[in-house]
């Protein structure tokens, strides 16, 4: 069982991001079905590549690539708005809705007096308090889609340099191809060239020189009339004309190759119209301006509830509500300050929009001069790859050519081997004949030693079966060959004929040679067992001898015991052992 995993994928052209559930057994035509359903794009203007530049193949799975993976991006473009007449991207609009509250009126009756200014204040506070919120959450979510929106430029960064990336990398292939192509042309132009200069010179030489004399006839005396001369000279004429055809066209190829040599290279070079310095400084003033709020927001709380907690008294009154007027004033003021940050915030939001829009736009202008480069290069890709067919086909058209000047040479070389094989026909034959005579002198021998045995024993006959049996006529046979080749037979053949067969003498050689070696066998065995003898001999004889020794060695010590007893002690004696003796 294999288990799916999370698997990602980026548009390209607006910098979404899309996750789904896949296995690495599904095939990557299964996943483009799937982003069908998801993004309306047709399977067939679906490319897939990878964050490396490589195109991701539909009879491939993602298995193949690595897939699914957490760190891997898979970038989604849409052929069809590569189109020229595909509309640009639409104005990208980023809008927060802040809901207009107004600050009902407040109604003093029923109240005492003396608490009117503190429930006034009061009542604007908690107004003050709300619209505080309302701007906090719209600053927020301002905030959460300028952070959307610049992880979506990033993404279409991201995305139009892997687009650019899979552009170099078929360039690269083209520039090696070219490369090599340019070498062996250039190598094999210039042998072309020579070839077609003495080309003429060649074909002179061939009028000069004379067949032989075997083969001369009063229409052909020369080697020239052998060959089908007008068929030639059509044929370099048209071989002429084909490289000078072929050596034009990739001279252009190679002005086309290099314009876009260098319009790919400026293509790198030039980085989209985009500053994420600045956005990254206007996202950092939006969440200023939301901590800002965030304080006035507490600061609010705080005084309203300070203000509930502690009412006056009636005697206390009018002079804490000096004091209430002034926090009062106070407030009023950071809630004009409060609607221009708003304003601020929402004026951000739309430099987000329409860096967005421009970047979306610029790209995908980018993208139709990728796309056009990427062309440019599919088309020079397979004009090369005719370039070669063509080059090729002019190599087997040369090689005629090239044989026009071996032609002498060849015409030698087969003359001699024509007065070689007559003289190998020749040859053979007396050693077939040789042999065969060899044969009928050995059945004549057993015909005679036949009849002188019918003739001493008569009545073997019917006896024994199969000695009646006739000895049947022995003799070997060679069709005939080499019948059509011309009668030359002037010419100094190196001899390396040797017979088919060996002769009698041979076979006698053999004879002795094998007699000579089994008594050098016989010889070689009688050594080897003389050597065992002699190998026994010698260690029975060291036995014996060792023996000798050792009981040499006891009398001689027994002896000096019995004459002189002190003169040893024990522990000398036991040293003293019969390797010393000897």
């Amino acid at each position: 069982i294999i288990s799916t995993r999370r698997m990602w994928i980026y548009l390209a052209d607006s910098g979404t991001k899309l996750s789904f559930e896949a296995n690495p057994n599904h095939k990557v035509s299964q996943i483009k079905e799937f982003l069908q359903e998801l993004t309306n794009i047709d399977v067939k203007d679906q490319v897939l590549l990878y964050q490396n530049g490589k195109s991701l193949e539909n009879s491939q799975t993602l298995q193949r690539y690595g897939l699914p993976s957490n760190d891997s991006r898979i970038f989604l473009y849409n052929k069809r708005s590569l189109d020229p007449l595909a509309p640009y991207p639409d104005e990208t609009i980023l809008e927060v809705e802040v809901e207009e509250v107004r600050l009902v009126p407040f109604e003093q009756t029923d109240k005492p007096q003396h608490l009117v200014p503190f429930l006034r204040y009061e009542h604007e506070c908690l107004f003050q308090i709300q619209q505080i919120e309302i701007y906090l959450k719209a600053v927020e979510k301002r905030s959460q889609l300028a952070k959307q929106t610049l992880a979506e430029n990033e993404v279409q960064l991201r995305g139009f340099a892997c687009a650019t990336m899979n552009m170099n990398n078929h360039f690269e292939q083209l520039l090696r191809s070219h490369e090599n192509f340019v070498q062996q042309f250039s190598i094999k132009k210039v042998e072309y060239e020579e070839l077609l200069q003495v080309f003429q010179n060649d074909m002179d030489k061939l009028r000069t020189i004379p067949l032989h004399s075997s083969q001369q006839t009063p229409t052909h005396k020369f080697l020239i009339d052998r060959i089908p001369e007008k068929k030639i000279c059509a044929w370099a004429e048209l071989c002429a004309i084909e490289i000078n055809q072929l050596k034009q066209r990739v001279e252009a190829f190679s002005e086309e190759f290099k314009k876009l040599q260098d319009e790919t290279k400026k293509e790198n070079l030039t980085p989209p119209d985009f500053n994420p310095d600045l956005l990254k400084s206007n996202l950092e003033k939006l969440h200023a301006i939301y901590l800002d709020l965030e304080q006035m927001y507490h600061t609010f709380k705080k005084d309203y509830q300070n203000s509930i907690n502690s009412h006056p008294i009636e005697a206390q009154a009018l002079q804490r509500s000096r004091g209430l007027e002034e926090l009062s004033a106070s407030h009023l003021s950071q809630t004009n300050k409060l609607k221009n940050q708003n304003l601020l915030s929402s004026d951000l939001l739309s430099k987000f929009a329409k860096s967005k829009t421009n970047l979306s736009r610029s790209i995908h202008e980018r993208y139709r001069s990728v796309s056009d480069l990427q062309s440019r290069i599919w088309y020079l890709s397979n004009t090369l790859m005719l370039f070669n067919d063509a080059f090729s086909r002019q190599n087997k058209a040369f090689s005629q050519l090239k044989h026009i000047r071996l032609i002498p040479l060849n015409y030698d070389a087969g003359i001699n081997e024509a007065a070689r094989r007559r003289n190998f026909s020749q040859k053979l034959q007396k050693e077939i004949e040789k042999v065969n005579d060899y044969f009928n002198q050995q059945r004549e021998n057993e015909l005679q030693l036949r009849q002188k045995f019918f003739s001493a024993y008569t009545t073997s006959h019917d006896v024994i079966p199969g000695l009646s049996e006739k000895l049947p006529f022995i003799a070997i046979k060679v069709p005939p060959f080499d019948q059509n080749l011309p009668n030359v037979q002037d010419r100094t053949i190196d001899e390396h004929f040797e017979p088919l067969l060996a002769t009698q003498d041979v076979k006698a050689e053999n004879e002795v040679l094998k007699s000579k070696l089994r008594e050098a066998e016989e010889k070689v065995r009688a050594l080897e067992e003389l050597l065992n003898q002699t190998k026994n001999r010698i260690v029975g004889e060291s036995q014996q001898i060792r023996s000798q020794i050792l009981t040499r060695a006891q009398l001689v010590e027994e002896e000096k015991v019995v004459t002189d007893p002190s003169s040893l002690d024990g522990s000398d004696f036991c040293d003293m052992g019969a390797g010393d003796v000897l």
